[in-house]
């Protein structure tokens, strides 16, 4: 993938990303020196695109049931994303709009575009983006109805696709400030978000409104 003319990115089998730099040479063919690698997946990198409408970001996704965004001006991981468990295959389409998971006979199709409007307005940086669904339906379908967001300071917030980014966002309170936050899942079996600490303590928080409550620890 070629940026502005300026970069070449390519990704590999073992997760790095690689950035080359075009240089200017007497002869007709243009040399390409590696001036940056991104590190952050674990596993082979099948596809990356440029962010449609953001020509300084670019978009991959992994085997490691990852999806990071990229800075090209920074050179520093902005978000990561997880994304189903167990793929055997994963893409992204409509130019970084959406990500397709496959898992043997099964498939969703995520709609990136609807999650990327939960970023704005939040005060701590986010650390990873879980989609979120409403319902068994909703979720073979792959249609995202809330994401689930955990920040550099260790809360967590969940919000609505529906509305703006400016809408109010369900906190969970208290918050899990004195352990690192490893996992939060949603059950639809139970309608209850489970948050997976450090210690290998699990929080049972229910969604009330504008606050997700601690029911059990």
């Amino acid at each position: 993938m070629i940026y502005e003319q300026r970069y070449f990115v390519i990704s590999t089998s073992i997760g790095n990303i690689l950035v080359l730099k075009f240089l200017e040479s007497r002869r007709l063919e243009s040399q390409k020196i590696l001036i940056h690698s991104f590190l952050g997946h674990f596993a082979a990198v099948p596809s990356i695109v440029q962010m449609a409408g953001q020509q300084n970001l670019i978009l991959s996704v992994s085997m490691d049931s990852t999806a990071r965004i990229w800075s090209l001006d920074s050179f520093q991981m902005q978000y990561v994303f997880q994304l189903p468990n167990l793929l055997s295959l994963v893409s992204i389409l409509d130019h970084g709009r959406k990500i397709i998971c496959a898992h043997y006979d099964s498939a969703e199709v995520l709609n990136l575009n609807m999650i990327l409007k939960n970023y704005s307005s939040v005060e701590s940086d986010i650390l990873k983006i879980i989609p979120g669904f409403h319902s068994k339906e909703d979720q073979d379908a792959g249609n995202v109805g809330f994401t689930i967001s955990v920040c550099s300071d260790n809360s967590a917030f969940i919000r609505n696709i529906e509305g703006s980014a400016t809408a109010p966002k369900t906190t969970l309170y208290p918050p899990p400030s004195a352990q690192l936050i490893v996992k939060v899942l949603h059950s639809l079996r139970i309608n209850r978000f489970i948050v997976l600490l450090r210690n290998s303590t699990l929080c049972v928080y229910n969604r009330v409104k504008e606050t997700c409550l601690l029911e059990k620890m």
